[in-house]
């Protein structure tokens, strides 16, 4: 992969489907010391993006092997931050939010977001290196590696994590996908515990039995058990 270092670009995926449509090229990363519109799953606010963060997208070009589980990248993008984490600091409390935020501390450490578009992925990632965006919502408080005591360069994270999403995308392949579940299910939060889902402005209430196939929560509530393939865990988990 090659890297693309920039100052200052309006969003790190933005510029890389740009860059990927105009010279045909994939298999970069750009990395930008801040964006002034960082692009989030909600398309509300942009993502803050004060210097000292680390803001990358990774471009992959769409192989038959990995078409019919885009809706996994997300984990293995997850996973793969995690890993780095704990490589560079084995007792780091680390783990990972249905679906794909991740957390230290309980603390919302980063974002992530995947775009499909024509035949390439984009993975976009915002890791709070130094920094980390205070807010009042209790839903979603926020920490840095810095506060944490890790402290690293966002350059070296970033090409560690490169390294780690490429190789644990390689294994997927291997496996058709099969082994990433059972991966990832060391790393969840709450698994094994009563967790409250927001379903639809429905909140769900029960045991987070297991990961489906697909990625979707298995809970056990009073009456039944289900899957749900998308949804919010509500600030009850936080408390």
């Amino acid at each position: 992969f090659k890297f693309i270092h920039l100052e200052s670009i309006t969003s790190t995926n933005d510029y890389a489907k740009e860059l990927f449509f105009s010279e045909k090229v994939s298999n970069f990363v750009v990395i930008a010391d801040t964006q002034t519109n960082g692009k989030t799953t909600k398309n509300s606010s942009p993502w803050q993006s004060p210097v000292g963060n680390l803001y990358m997208s990774m471009t992959i070009k769409l192989i038959p092997e990995i078409e019919r589980f885009t809706h996994l990248l997300s984990f293995i993008t997850a996973l793969s931050l995690t890993e780095v984490v704990k490589d560079i600091s084995p007792n780091a409390n680390i783990k990972i939010k249905w679906p794909n935020d991740v957390l230290l501390n309980v603390k919302k450490l980063s974002g992530i977001l995947i775009e499909k578009e024509n035949d390439i992925i984009v993975i976009g990632i915002g890791v709070n290196i130094l920094s980390s965006p205070k807010t009042n919502n209790i839903k979603y408080p926020t920490t840095s590696l810095k506060e944490a005591g890790i402290d690293i360069d966002k350059i070296k994270f970033a090409k560690l994590l490169t390294k780690k999403i490429i190789e644990n995308l390689n294994n997927a392949i291997k496996t058709k996908f099969s082994s990433l579940i059972d991966d990832i299910k060391p790393y969840m939060y709450k698994i094994n515990d009563t967790i409250y889902v927001d379903f639809n402005n429905e909140i769900i209430v029960g045991k987070f039995e297991n990961l489906d196939i697909n990625g979707g929560i298995i809970i056990k509530t009073n009456r039944e058990t289900k899957t749900l393939l998308s949804g919010t865990l509500t600030k009850e988990n936080f408390i």
